[in-house]
Order: structure tokens, then sequence, then C-alpha cells
């Protein structure tokens, strides 16, 4: 097993538009995934939301910005929820060392 570790960052939470809104690929690439069970993409569409969804997202940053280099070299782990009743997001950030 090889030794890691991980430091909590910053805790961040957001409020979601209410309805949700669908995206679609944009021309920057961005997709966003969340396995909302079997059906999911189609009962997302007809408003048949779950309660809540588990995130678990891995962040990397890009920067030109000589102040901000130092987050180039960074890998963060994501973990936390969004809670589709409150429309609300929240996660913790943490960097993998």
């Amino acid at each position: 097993m090889f030794a890691y570790g991980l430091e909590h960052v910053c805790s961040y939470s957001a409020q979601l538009q209410n309805p949700p809104e669908v995206i679609g690929p944009v021309p920057e690439g961005i997709r966003v995934n969340f396995y909302l069970g079997e059906d999911g993409y189609h009962k997302f569409l007809q408003g048949a939301l779950p309660p809540r969804v588990p995130l678990r997202v891995v962040s990397r940053f890009q920067t030109a910005h000589p102040t901000y280099l130092w987050l180039n070299r960074l890998q963060c782990l994501n973990i936390g929820e969004a809670n589709l009743e409150r429309f609300e997001v929240r996660y913790d950030v943490y960097v993998i060392r």
C-alpha cells in the first residue's frame, strides 16, 4: 500500500437554480455526470429528482498567473452531496499528498 494523506483545504456550498437547468456539452468540453439510478437521465428531465446525490469529484487547476502557479501541482478530492430538496450543494475539498 502506498502512503498518502488528505489535507482539508476548504468547504464549499452553493444554492442551485430551482428548477434546475439541464446544460449539454459546451464549446469548452465541460461535462457533468450524475448517476441517478436506472433511467436517471429521463427521470431528471421529467423533474423526478432523488432527494440527495452523493458527490465524489476529482479536480485540478490550470492557471498561468504567477501568484497561483503552485495550484497547478495540486490534485484535489471533493467529497459532499447535492441536496435536491433544498437545491443546495455542499462539499469539502482535500489536497491529496
